[in-house]
């Protein structure tokens, strides 16, 4: 029977984060009775010279855009930085009510209102689909302009560009972030392989390249066995993850409702809670 105050005990996760950026999640963990093994499978990077010399070509016509539309909370310090560089006698926030702002969710709208920010809307769906669904057809006769800036990583699909430009918009995607990709830590790997991971959080689409592509499908043997009973519990931080999951053949037991730690700990906990339930008594 699971107990009520460590929901997951005997529950060893996998955190695909690097430690200073995982210790929320494993501080909720432990606290619920699990335990957490860290494996940081992407950074995020600072551009380059010439890509941030690029992203100031733009922040410096800011005005000529209708929308920028911010589809990640790494993208904020890179572009609030460089609107600061290319209009340094302006205070920020009146550069910044120049255009309008839609913000992908609920992390990126906080780091644009820290800056002093005002946020149109948010996406109900964290994600490029979900900005699309909500964005508001272009009406040159409210507004003449229809350009959007698109501050983006390096590895960003050009699904949101083709979408804008479906609905009467000209979008400039301008790279603001770089993801890099890193090797897992032998010992996570080794406890992968040892059968010794009991759950796995996903936190993005590029997440889920890195783990399939260096840990591989749950498999059996002495690892993780087939069958849902066997192979560790899969959580995905919102739908775009679980859909890039699906794509890798994934099983996701779990999606976090809200796109936060504590979404992603009940999330952990329904699916852990499930899996014990499942289990015939004495197997764990």
């Amino acid at each position: 029977m699971t107990d009520p105050h460590h929901p997951l005990t005997g529950c060893t996760t996998l955190i695909l984060r690097p430690e200073g950026r995982a210790t929320p999640l494993i501080t909720r963990i432990t606290h619920a009775g699990g335990h957490t093994v860290t494996a940081p499978l992407i950074t995020r990077e600072p551009i380059t010279t010439d890509q941030r010399a690029t992203l100031d070509t733009h922040t410096a016509a800011l005005h000529t855009y209708a929308w920028v539309a911010v589809t990640s909370v790494n993208a904020v310090d890179e572009l609030i930085a460089s609107i600061q560089r290319t209009h340094p006698t302006t205070p920020l926030t009146t550069v910044c009510t120049t255009t309008q702002w839609a913000s992908v969710g609920p992390a990126t709208t906080r780091a644009l209102r820290a800056h002093g920010i005002t946020v149109a809307w948010e996406a109900t769906e964290n994600s490029a689909s979900g900005m699309l669904a909500q964005w508001p057809a272009a009406n040159t006769h409210t507004d003449p302009r229809t350009a959007v800036l698109l501050p983006l990583g390096n590895l960003a699909t050009t699904q949101l560009e083709t979408g804008l430009t479906s609905a009467g918009y000209t979008p400039t995607r301008v790279t603001t972030y770089l993801t890099v990709a890193h090797p897992a830590p032998p010992s996570a790997l080794a406890a992968w392989r040892a059968g010794r991971i009991d759950a796995v959080i996903l936190t993005s689409g590029s997440i889920v390249e890195q783990f399939v592509a260096q840990f591989g499908h749950p498999s059996p043997g002495p690892g993780p066995a087939q069958g849902n009973e066997d192979r560790p519990v899969f959580v995905a931080i919102g739908e775009p993850t679980r859909r890039a999951a699906q794509r890798h053949s994934l099983p996701i037991d779990a999606v976090a409702r809200q796109a936060s730690t504590a979404g992603l700990v009940d999330a952990l906990v329904d699916a852990w809670t499930a899996r014990t339930l499942a289990q015939p008594e004495g197997t764990l």
